[in-house]
């Protein structure tokens, strides 16, 4: 019904059945809408199509970077690319980068023939504790072993790693400069494979430790880490007693409890000892343990055998020697400290 031609008094009820159709019309001409064709002058771009990109570096195996966007490839090699204008990059390590603009065609190659610059070479000089470590660089044995100097390495980012037996790998990223040389030291810490732990106990305690006639550096009871596994032979020192020796057997990454009961030693089988310094006062050591008294000192009840015996004071040079003890007898040890330079 129109609108122009309803009665005044039904003119209310037409409105009211004209609004109730007024979506379904609107709808229906939008879908028209969409579905009629464009003017020629409204429609989208045709697309540009693709063309090849064939492209070569001297030295080969550069990344190539399109339009500021990596790509999974590296020169040489040819891929598809997009008909236009495009920025091309290649990158290769120690080498400088190359830029460039090509014009790819629809079906057409495109080719480019690119020369990257060196940038030099430099060197690192790789020492290490303990020496003698194997030193690789990225990967590959360059057959030297710690302390050495690697020469002629490509300018850039390198992966030093050091291999030694019976410590862990060691590895660290250094960066090579042109015409430069890079030393370096690598601290190693010992492998804890092939490794057990020794839990040293003794009655009484206080007594010396020795792991393969090694001075351990302690006394007991004392918790002995990274011991190499195998048999061992441990022996324990104690002023007064007789010196205990055994074998032990550590297993790997597993810890063994030892507990040893010390005789005393008969009078006359005990030595003693006097240690002297000039100037007094120095710090006394004793097969590595620290003593509580310093310089001079008696030492009583000492077992018969030969000691290290170390000395430091301040402003003094520190001085080492040894100290032989005989059963009965009492040995006297005179140290003159040299001033420190």
């Amino acid at each position: 019904m129109s609108l122009d031609k309803a009665p005044a008094r039904g003119y209310l009820t037409a409105m009211r059945e004209w609004s109730r159709h007024f979506p379904v019309v609107c709808a229906l001409a939008l879908i028209a809408g969409c579905a009629a064709p464009r003017p020629a002058g409204e429609r989208g771009a045709a697309p540009g199509g693709s063309g090849t990109l064939r492209i070569s570096s001297t030295p080969a195996g550069a990344r190539i970077i399109v339009d500021d966007t990596p790509t999974n490839f590296r020169t040489p090699t040819a891929f598809p690319l997009g008909a236009g204008g495009h920025r091309v990059m290649l990158s290769l390590a120690a080498h400088r980068n190359w830029e460039g603009m090509v014009r790819i065609e629809a079906d057409a190659t495109t080719q480019i023939e690119a020369s990257l610059a060196a940038l030099g070479t430099g060197s690192i000089g790789v020492a290490s504790t303990p020496a003698g470590a194997e030193i690789l660089v990225d990967g590959e044995s360059t057959g030297l072993v710690t302390a050495a100097i690697v020469p002629a390495l490509a300018v850039g980012t390198h992966t030093v790693q050091l291999r030694l037996e019976g410590f862990e790998p060691w590895s660290q990223a250094v960066v090579v400069r042109p015409d430069r040389h890079f030393p370096f030291q690598a601290l190693l810490s010992p492998s804890r494979r092939n490794r057990g732990t020794l839990n040293v106990r003794s009655h009484p305690p206080r007594a010396l430790i020795a792991i393969d006639g090694v001075p351990a550096g302690k006394v007991t009871p004392a918790l002995l880490g990274d011991v190499p596994a195998g048999s061992r032979a441990l022996e324990l020192t104690l002023a007064g007693h007789q010196p205990w020796s055994g074998t032990v057997v550590v297993e790997e990454g597993r810890a063994r409890d030892v507990l040893v009961t010390l005789r005393r030693l008969p009078a006359q089988e005990a030595g003693r000892a006097r240690i002297e310094s000039d100037p007094p006062g120095a710090a006394i050591s004793l097969d590595g343990v620290a003593l509580r008294q310093k310089s001079p000192v008696d030492l009583d009840g000492l077992p018969p055998g030969t000691f290290t015996v170390e000395l430091i004071r301040p402003g003094a040079k520190p001085w080492r020697g040894e100290l032989t003890v005989l059963p009965g007898e009492r040995t006297l040890l005179q140290v003159t400290l040299d001033p420190a330079p």
